[in-house]
């Protein structure tokens, strides 16, 4: 059994190999040989002084640590969060890649916050681990004799897993020579989603908002050091106006694109559904999710809190109802359907065409089994024992 770190993960797989990985994926969902369960959410209480307790800490020291010595660098843990409740989520995810031989299961165990930030409401994901960190594994399972085969954080995956799938959606449905991007977000799925769509994509200029300037600086300061040519916008309607694609990589829970900003011929891609109005959804002449849904009875994600959970910790009560009969109709189309070459894409130079990158857990198999085979052939992790993981009694 293989165990893996962040770093061996990052050294196994390229973002050209994320790509080419999950739009097999794709194709093979689209033929019927893969599949996923939908994505499951589970939500207690909790706050920052049981998560300082539980890692041994005092309140004013775990306060500090999260917001000045984490360990988890790249996380925006901003005061605010400290001022509304927090949730523990305990999330699973599943998906079975047929041609890999391979069912992967995703655990994430998080402390989740939505904190108003510049007069927004945002969703904050935390590390309140111990030293600042998070805990969210992928597990992978041979499906030929059904055993365990290797453990890897999700890290790493979870970016390029959503940023790969969101290039597969640009390469098939925005429109010849597009090459002006107008991105919303910096974080990291911003910075992946420039790095992935670099590669299916001539990309000319990239104008980017997010409402902290210096976030906004340090990016466009990082991606020129990459050759990028990338300008700061002073608003949402600055980044998108006069842009072929629309990369939305926010967490914001309010609506950002709206019809007005759509134009002929734009292709927009986003990842939380939350940022695009519904009338702009109904403006768009193609409208795909990444998958289908196994059954037509709820949205990609089932959410539950325990019954006796106070009405201002239910934080994630959804507002858009509308969406996830969108997306659970089985008759919504889908990039699987499209890479299988069932159903067409964009017909038109002038359409606008919409990818709700939607995620599922097929997408955690299809990398993982490449990063897997990668890190075998790379001598990369730690290989232990196979009998910790097995048992003799019928389970």
């Amino acid at each position: 059994m293989l165990l893996l770190n962040n770093d061996d993960v990052r050294r196994s797989i390229s973002m050209e190999e994320c790509i080419e990985a999950i739009e097999e994926a794709l194709v093979e969902e689209g033929r019927g040989w893969a599949m996923s369960d939908n994505r499951v959410d589970r939500h207690s209480p909790t706050g920052p002084q049981e998560a300082a307790e539980s890692v041994g800490m005092t309140p004013a020291a775990y306060r500090h640590m999260l917001l000045n010595e984490r360990m988890a660098a790249d996380a925006h843990v901003e005061p605010e969060v400290f001022d509304v409740p927090w949730a523990h989520m305990f999330k699973t995810m599943y998906g079975t890649l047929h041609k890999r031989h391979v069912s992967a299961v995703r655990v994430s165990s998080e402390t989740m916050a939505m904190p108003v930030i510049d007069g927004k409401k945002r969703i904050a994901k935390l590390p309140t681990g111990p030293g600042g960190r998070y805990t969210s594994l992928v597990q992978l399972f041979d499906t030929r004799a059904g055993h365990l085969t290797c453990i890897m954080p999700d890290g790493y995956i979870q970016r390029n897993r959503v940023v790969a799938t969101g290039a597969v959606g640009t390469k098939h449905l925005a429109r010849r020579g597009a090459g002006r991007i107008g991105l919303l977000g910096t974080g990291m799925m911003a910075d992946g989603a420039i790095e992935a769509t670099r590669l299916v994509l001539d990309v000319k200029q990239v104008k980017v908002f997010s409402p902290t300037a210096q976030h906004r600086r340090e990016f466009v300061a990082r991606w020129r050091e990459e050759g990028v040519s990338i300008v700061e916008a002073s608003s949402v309607e600055d980044a998108i106006a006069d842009v072929d694609v629309i990369l939305s990589c926010t967490n914001s829970r309010s609506v950002l694109v709206r019809p007005e900003h759509l134009k002929p011929g734009m292709h927009v891609n986003t990842l939380t559904f939350f940022d695009v109005d519904r009338a702009a959804i109904d403006k768009c002449d193609r409208v795909l999710a990444s998958w289908h849904m196994v059954d037509a009875g709820g949205w990609i994600c089932h959410e539950y809190e325990l019954p006796a959970t106070h009405s201002e910790a239910k934080l994630f009560a959804s507002d858009t109802e509308w969406l996830h009969k969108l997306l659970a109709n089985p008759d919504t189309p889908t990039l699987g359907g499209l890479t299988a070459g069932k159903i067409p894409g964009r017909t038109d130079d002038r359409q606008i065409t919409c990818h709700m990158n939607t995620s599922s857990g097929l997408q955690f198999a299809a990398l993982g089994a490449r990063i897997q085979a990668n890190a075998r052939k790379m001598g990369l992790g730690r290989e232990i024992p196979d009998d910790w993981f097995l048992q003799e009694l019928h389970p």
